[in-house]
């Protein structure tokens, strides 16, 4: 397993998010490290419903053609052609089309093999960058068998950095050639590891190269985490083998699995699950680190014989709170990915976003938790609100954000957080393009501004 340092992401924050057309649980999976340098977004991701027909816009141009032919009549109305290529070693993309509002964009990139199959159902970007905004994964949202061409859903947010701005995109490698197993039954009895208190070895946070989990807040706790002991049990999980479970044991009343991976793949990546006895997901978190070649823990000031840092992420461990749960009517499962193919190249593309302007504005006085937002703009694609906060990481305030439709019925939107110069607090997106002129109010926690 051979994360780049930047690119270890969202998945374990955003557990399962679904869409009628295509499920995105675990396929976002790059995770940065939330405790190391600039506070960022913590989680998010947009599930607008790809494949239904469509309505027949830019009749000229027939990749856009074929795109807007396989999505929402919603969102159909708002996406324009872009239609700009890039070519190298065999290897096409093309930007195809975009739509977004002042703060955050959606754009649909096709990449296609001329020459063999290093195009498949599974490709997905892996080294890549928009020279504006902060990039939340890409999503591959269809795939051409005839014409070996993937299309990938990539979402941005950057603030007024993307509206009207001339956009890089750059794609330095992809993989493909995956192989993905789920639902994994790994016939691991709790019981027969759920027993003493095991010793224990320290990771500081500054050595960790990267962690995540639902249960994020607990991490470091006093700049430290508690991992199991570095023996390597080679516990087999079936029909994987390019990792294995190397201990499993309980710290401080919790459940650790600590596992190693062994594979050759760059991207060979996975997660374990356990569920109650209800079959509700018990929360985890957990820490990369790396061992070195004499097996001890790799320190932050570990180097190799070039005199480079040493970030290691062969080993993961997942952390779990099961006191309140009854062990024995619970199971785990796991969620394995491994990619045989790393493809590089330099592809590059220059290109200009221009906002939707269709938007409705919100003056408002709202405080909550630390938090004071004084203004909202709802486009199509979501709703932005403005203002000031003091809250830290470990304390992220709770907003539920509920849209009131003219026809009295109600939309949910999800809320996450980042910071920005211009005064962002939150961008909430729905699963679905939202009708600007039906929204009646706006509910936050229970309050409504109209």
């Amino acid at each position: 397993m051979n994360f780049d340092k930047d690119e270890l992401l969202i998945k374990d924050a955003l557990n399962s998010i679904e869409t009628p057309g295509y499920k995105i649980d675990i396929n976002i999976r790059k995770e940065t490290n939330r405790y190391k340098g600039t506070r960022r977004c913590i989680a998010l991701a947009i599930a607008l419903t790809m494949f239904v027909s469509v309505g027949g816009m830019g009749a000229t141009i027939p990749s856009f053609n074929r795109l807007i032919s396989k999505v929402q009549d919603e969102i159909g109305n708002y996406l324009y052609p872009i239609q700009l290529t890039s070519e190298d070693k065999g290897i096409k993309t093309e930007v195809v089309a975009a739509y977004n509002d002042d703060d955050m964009a959606v754009i649909y990139i096709n990449i296609q093999d001329l020459e063999g199959n290093r195009v498949d159902g599974s490709t997905d970007f892996y080294n890549y960058s928009f020279s504006n905004g902060d990039t939340f994964g890409a999503e591959l949202v269809n795939y051409d068998e005839s014409t070996k061409t993937a299309t990938m859903r990539v979402m941005i947010n950057g603030g007024k950095k993307l509206s009207n701005k001339d956009i890089v995109f750059t794609l330095n490698s992809f993989i493909s050639g995956g192989v993905e197993l789920e639902d994994i039954d790994t016939g691991i009895n709790i019981s027969d590891f759920y027993t003493e208190e095991q010793k224990f070895c320290t990771l500081k946070e500054e050595t960790s190269s990267g962690s995540g989990g639902a249960d994020y807040k607990k991490l470091y706790r006093n700049g430290i985490e508690k991992i199991l002991p570095l023996e390597d049990k080679n516990i087999a999980v079936p029909g994987v083998d390019f990792m294995h479970i190397t201990n499993m044991g309980v710290i401080d009343g919790e459940f650790h699995i600590q596992t190693k991976w062994t594979g050759t793949g760059i991207d060979d990546h996975g997660f374990f699950f356990i569920n109650d006895e209800n079959g509700e997901e018990v929360p985890y978190r957990s820490v990369y680190f790396g061992i070195s070649k004499e097996g001890r823990l790799l320190q932050s000031d570990d180097r190799d014989n070039m005199g480079n840092y040493i970030n290691g992420y062969e080993c993961q461990e997942f952390i779990y709170d099961l006191k309140s749960i009854d062990i024995n009517k619970s199971k785990i499962t796991a969620y394995m990915k491994s990619s045989k193919n790393y493809i590089e190249g330099n592809w590059k593309t220059k290109f200009k976003l221009k906002a939707i302007d269709e938007k409705k504005e919100y003056k408002c006085n709202i405080e909550e938790d630390n938090i004071k937002i004084n203004k909202m703009i709802l486009t199509p694609l979501g709703l932005t609100m403005y203002g000031q906060e003091t809250y830290q990481y470990d304390n992220v305030p709770k907003m539920e954000v509920v849209l009131n439709m003219k026809n009295g019925t109600v939309k949910k939107l999800d809320s996450e957080m980042w910071d920005d110069e211009k005064g962002i607090l939150l961008k909430c997106v729905g699963d679905e393009i939202i009708k600007v002129d039906e929204v009646q109010s706006i509910s936050i926690n229970g309050k409504t501004i109209e």
